[in-house]
């Protein structure tokens, strides 16, 4: 749950289960007029048995149900350009009366 008009912070764990080397390509926000925004540093590669969290930004105008669409290229299985997606869904609800701002509720 987002306020409308603050930024909601999330994070998307990639995991490799294989026995080798996972390439990252590229990682990309395929939702037009996206209101998403990735904030980490992007791995360029993930070791076998590794994880590594990416920091997920939203910006909340309009309220209601958010939902992005994150796609991953890499070498998914051992076939180079495999394209993943990951939908990340949000809800923009508006802030309670007389509740001041965004930032005092956090």
């Amino acid at each position: 749950m987002i306020y409308q008009g603050s930024v909601g912070a999330g994070q998307l764990t990639l995991s490799n289960d294989g026995s080798g080397s996972l390439s990252i390509d590229d990682i990309d926000i395929t939702t037009d007029d996206s209101s998403l925004s990735l904030v980490s540093q992007i791995p360029t590669s993930l070791a076998a048995g590794a994880e590594v969290k990416i920091a997920l930004e939203w910006r909340a105008e309009s309220l209601g149900l958010i939902q992005e669409v994150i796609e991953i290229t890499s070498n998914h299985q051992g076939t180079e350009n495999t394209k993943t997606q990951v939908t990340v869904v949000g809800r923009v609800v508006a802030l309670p009366t007389d509740s001041g701002s965004a930032s005092s509720l956090i």
